[in-house]
């Protein structure tokens, strides 16, 4: 009897050192590693990460606030430390990489997944949203992160968002360049031009700006017809608008310029629409009426900005260049309103 007590004190360090072994054991199979890419999503206890090459992973998070950090990011391109074993991926730690920097410049080189802006390198991946219309020579804005080994990863690069339209009448119509609403834009055999167009037509110029900051014509087309209409917004329901005396359906198909922002009662506007059985008019969409005009700034005030004799307003949304001041030249985007008040979108340095 006394042995096997004896035995039984030997047994219990022995098994004690024998779990202490396999855990060691456990933990020296486990690896760690440090994932970039973009976090698509949370669900429930894993979160979905598209890496800078395209292969998606799926990681398991355990803490509840792990998971609310995770959660806050989804959106944003992360660096992710996980702990691997047997195939399986667990969370130690997420935190978004880097932050977002913007960048304006021309394109001068476009060479697979590196591009050249302005002087800088930005390289491009599965996940960088592109504007329409990019080509070398054009002005673009490049929203980039800073990775860890400082490289510039570009997450959008877009024209100019205010310069991508433009509405107003056909002053003239040459071979080379049309002057449409005051503005002079360079055509070429690759512009797309509607039917019906002429001299005193209202025409939808899209474009892109060139490096010696000539404006390009993508395309030119009639501003109204059977299912275009420019008038003043009059009323805004849930459902339905009101605009220049004609109301129109609205509903979640319909795309509203720059969600909706600028799309206040009174600004002037422009409506693609379809016209159903029962007659009603169904919005496909709704884009301000944006106009252009260049001259000196002669005064700034908190709401309103004079520049070569004509009155703007500013408001909350109104994007203004740092570096303007009273007797520079400035370049104005606006949109009208029905009373005739002109309300600035953008001003910027000429």
């Amino acid at each position: 009897m006394k042995r096997m007590k004896n035995r039984g004190k030997l047994l219990v360090p022995l098994l004690v050192l024998m779990a202490g072994l396999l855990g060691f054991s456990a933990c020296e199979g486990a690896t760690t590693e440090d994932i970039r890419g973009l976090l698509q999503a949370m669900e429930g206890k894993e979160m979905v990460v598209t890496r800078e090459d395209g292969s998606t992973l799926r990681i398991t998070v355990e803490q509840q606030s792990a998971a609310a950090q995770a959660q806050s990011l989804v959106g944003d391109r992360v660096t992710v430390r996980v702990r691997s074993r047997g195939g399986e991926r667990e969370l130690e730690q997420v935190s978004r990489l880097g932050e977002d920097q913007h960048f304006s410049g021309t394109i001068e080189s476009i060479n697979g997944d590196m591009w050249t802006v302005g002087g800088s390198q930005f390289k491009v991946d599965a996940n960088t949203r592109l504007d329409g219309g990019l080509a070398v020579g054009v002005l673009a804005r490049v929203e980039f992160v800073t990775l860890a080994d400082g490289t510039a990863l570009a997450t959008e690069i877009q024209t100019d968002e205010d310069d991508e339209h433009f509405s107003g009448a056909i002053e003239s119509m040459g071979s080379s360049q049309w002057v449409i609403g005051g503005e002079t834009f360079q055509v070429n055999n690759a512009t797309r031009l509607d039917d019906g167009l002429a001299i005193g037509v209202v025409a939808r110029v899209e474009f892109v700006r060139m490096q010696d900051a000539s404006l390009l014509a993508i395309e030119i087309e009639t501003d109204q017809g059977d299912n275009k209409f420019i008038g003043a917004i009059e009323s805004k329901g849930a459902d339905s608008w009101v605009i220049g005396g004609r109301t129109f359906q609205i509903n979640a198909a319909t795309h509203l310029s720059r969600g909706g922002r600028n799309l206040d009662a009174g600004v002037v506007v422009r409506v693609e629409f379809i016209t159903i059985s029962d007659g009603t008019l169904v919005a496909t969409e709704i884009q301000a009426v944006l106009q252009r005009f260049s001259g000196t700034v002669e005064s700034i005030g908190s709401d309103e900005w004079v520049v070569g004799g004509r009155t703007f307003k500013i408001t909350g949304s109104t994007r203004l260049d740092d570096d303007l001041a009273v007797g520079k030249s400035a370049r104005v985007r606006f949109v009208e309103m029905a009373d005739g008040t002109m309300v600035a979108t953008r001003i910027q340095d000429r």
